[in-house]
């Protein structure tokens, strides 16, 4: 038998004759294609040789297969765990039963389990250990060994949604080269990367290889996806578990077992692991010590490579705060994670919620008090402003912005793994028609949207916007803002873009989307009031409306009213900013229509009007002042 040298100098002529890809456009590191799979040579050595030598597997053995960077971590921790349940107890995360546990003591990717290209590559004689329940892979699917292909063991893939796992991939890379390379910048690995060039990539194909294997073999290979296992980690696991021949009973069920195993095996548990801060291993790379710390990086969405390659613009001349672009609009940064949280993780909303879409500084507190305080009407009885059977109304006691209401992309950004709680009747957000969760809008539930003349709306978001920033940045002038504003640049805008958005839309679908003016509202309180009522599914009864129901929300909720309530005057709240605590009493200034005129010059409302009329033209919105 050839000894692990000669097998590997063998290898070496092979690769060297194969198409090769600098690995960074300054790099001495190089990847290698076989089979139209990318890899570096120590990988390719590994996988060839695991290809030629690795003659069979035990039926109770578990194939974990993904590509770099999609979960291989977390999901070699749940097998294991799950696997070992019996013998190693994890109990719950803080439990003192699972403080012995092996997962405290080696890494996931050093519990009876076995990387099996990087183990061939160590030891091309004995590619596979005697017996080791795990094996783990980034090879494509057409070329895993046949061995493998034609046994009875279970094959689990998991995938990653391709803008995460591109991020995520980039960062680790990074972590990965040697000190006497540069770092591959965010450029040039979205170059390589969209051309098919990172290890193991294409990534596209990789995926489809096992997607299709998955189909035509259901019972043999089971296609996970981690954002699935972030939103439902407890329907997954039993998924897992089940499909790996490890089902839970029901006893376990009602004992917590399932919760006790996401609780255990979940990010936060593992990072916060000695084994997994100090200690290093050999597993993960056939010819590099890594740090076990290296494997665990945020684990939410890794968003922030790809929000930092995005066009960018200082809020404010002398400003260290700054707004990207995001399909046409602007955001801060962590209003964008939010955004593409949501976006990404938001599966359904019921047929009953409401959806209270505004661009900021147009009414936004008001109306969420009015939904709040109509479809909660029969249990909370507003009477009047001043009767004294409205003061145990859940309004005194908490904002509007927290009554049974979620900003959709301020709570996604704090709670990535569950962008909505288990039931909020009313989410409202900021982002623009086009950019909303398809779920929203192709589900059954009312969007409302409400908009305000441009001058007013500008003038409140200048005063706000100040209000809200940090005390160690200087406040916007109004001239800075408005030069911002008019490009479009501001927070959520164009102003005009997003009104459009809406305003197309609720013409489209008139019975999803009702369209409301905030100067409307103002004007004529009671009428608007019975047709947003009528709208959300909550319509005034004849019985109602003569018992002057109508007018006692109209008085309840009126800016006057609302923000003489004491919690409005001294409470705070985090649910408007992912960031910040925010004084109730910021979302109180004025609420006038007309206000602009106290700030604007003659030339700056000419401005406004101009480009407000340029971009509403033909479209038959207007406003009246």
């Amino acid at each position: 038998m050839e000894n692990s040298d000669e097998v590997q100098s063998q290898l070496d002529g092979f690769i060297l004759s194969l198409p090769k890809e600098p690995y960074g456009s300054t790099s001495d590191e190089s990847l290698y294609q076989y089979e139209g799979f990318w890899y570096y040579k120590s990988d390719l050595q590994g996988a060839i040789i695991s290809q030629k030598t690795l003659v069979s597997v035990e039926p109770c053995d578990v194939v974990l297969a993904t590509f770099p960077k999609s979960g291989t971590t977390w999901f070699k921790a749940l097998i294991f765990t799950i696997m070992n349940r019996n013998q190693h107890n994890p109990c719950s995360s803080t439990s003192s039963c699972s403080n012995s546990h092996p997962l405290h003591f080696a890494s996931p990717h050093d519990c009876a389990s076995r990387w099996l290209e990087h183990y061939a590559y160590k030891n091309p004689t004995n590619p596979v250990p005697d017996h080791v329940p795990i094996l783990s892979t980034h090879m494509p699917y057409h070329s895993l060994p046949v061995s493998i292909k034609s046994s009875c063991c279970p094959i689990v893939y998991v995938c990653r949604n391709t803008k995460d796992n591109f991020v995520s991939l980039w960062h680790f890379t990074n972590k990965m080269r040697s000190n006497k390379l540069p770092p591959i910048s965010l450029g040039e690995a979205f170059e390589l990367f969209c051309r098919g060039v990172s290890p193991f990539g294409p990534f596209w194909d990789h995926l489809l290889g096992y997607w299709k294997a998955s189909l035509e073999s259901p019972n043999k290979i089971l296609f996970l996806k981690y954002e699935d296992m972030k939103r439902e980690p407890g329907v997954c696991v039993k998924k897992l578990a089940e499909f790996i021949g490890y089902p839970f009973s029901h006893e376990e069920e009602t004992q917590g077992v399932v919760q006790h195993i996401v609780e255990f095996c979940s990010f936060e548990n593992l990072s916060n692991f000695e084994v997994n801060k100090m200690e290093t291993t050999k597993s993960i790379a056939p010819t590099l010590t890594v740090s076990n710390n290296m494997f665990f990086r945020k684990g939410q969405s890794q968003l922030d490579g790809f929000i930092l390659s995005l066009p960018k613009e200082p809020y404010g001349s002398t400003s260290d705060e700054s707004l990207y672009q995001y399909e046409g609009f602007w955001y801060y940064k962590s209003d964008l994670q939010g955004a593409i949280i949501s976006q990404k993780t938001l599966v359904s909303v019921e047929p009953c919620d409401v959806v209270l879409a505004t661009f900021p500084k147009s009414g936004t507190t008001w109306f969420k008090a009015l939904i709040f305080t109509i479809m909660n009407r029969n249990q909370h009885n507003p009477c009047s402003s001043t009767s004294s059977c409205s003061n145990s109304h859940p309004l005194h006691f908490a904002s509007p912005h927290d009554c049974a209401s979620r900003w959709l992309e301020h709570y996604a950004y704090k709670n990535p793994t569950n962008p909505v709680p288990d039931h909020v009747p009313i989410l409202s957000t900021h982002m623009p028609y086009h950019s909303l969760p398809v779920s929203i809008k192709s589900s059954c539930c009312p969007i409302v949207y409400v908009c305000r003349n441009t001058k007013d709306n500008f003038v409140s978001l200048w005063h706000f916007t100040n209000k809200m920033r940090s005390n160690k940045l200087p406040p916007i002038s109004l001239g800075e803002a408005f030069e911002l504003f008019c490009r479009g640049v501001s927070p959520f805008g164009p102003f005009w873009d997003h009104l459009l958005g809406y305003w197309k839309a609720s013409l489209e679908s008139p019975n999803k989307i009702l369209f409301l003016k905030y100067e409307d509202m103002k004007r004529e309180p009671g009428v608007c009031v019975k047709k947003l009522a009528e709208f959300i599914g909550y319509p005034f009864s004849h019985e109602e409306e003569t018992q002057g129901v109508v007018q006692h929300i109209v008085e309840f909720c009126s800016f006057e009213n609302l923000s003489n309530f004491e919690v409005n005057k001294m409470e705070t709240t985090k649910s408007i900013a992912p960031t910040l605590t925010v004084s109730n009493n910021m979302f109180f200034r004025k609420g006038q229509v007309g206000d602009y005129k106290n700030f604007l010059t003659k030339e700056m409302i000419g401005i406004l009007d101009a480009i407000t009329e340029d971009k509403f033209k033909d479209s038959g919105l207007n406003f009246y002042t």
